[in-house]
């Protein structure tokens, strides 16, 4: 919610997109919760309750997730 307050912040969007890719033997499939733009910059945002967290499924989605959006050239924020 910050994001929509934050004048840096120029556009948002939800469930924006989806991500396909290898991750090891697998194939995964993940559409983080939102985008925002600031200026040129993406920053891409997946939210998680705070006792979802430390589940390792979680955390290898969302290391994933990051890797991916790297290479993209893109920020990660969980």
């Amino acid at each position: 919610m910050l994001a929509d307050f934050d004048p840096q912040v120029v556009s948002i969007a939800a469930q924006p997109l989806q991500l396909t890719g290898p991750d090891g033997d697998r194939v995964r499939r993940h559409v983080p919760d939102c985008c925002w733009w600031i200026m040129l910059a993406l920053t891409t945002v997946d939210v998680k309750a705070p006792y979802k967290r430390d589940d390792p499924q979680v955390r290898a989605l969302m290391g994933w997730t990051r890797e991916v959006v790297s290479l993209c050239g893109w920020a990660f924020e969980d």
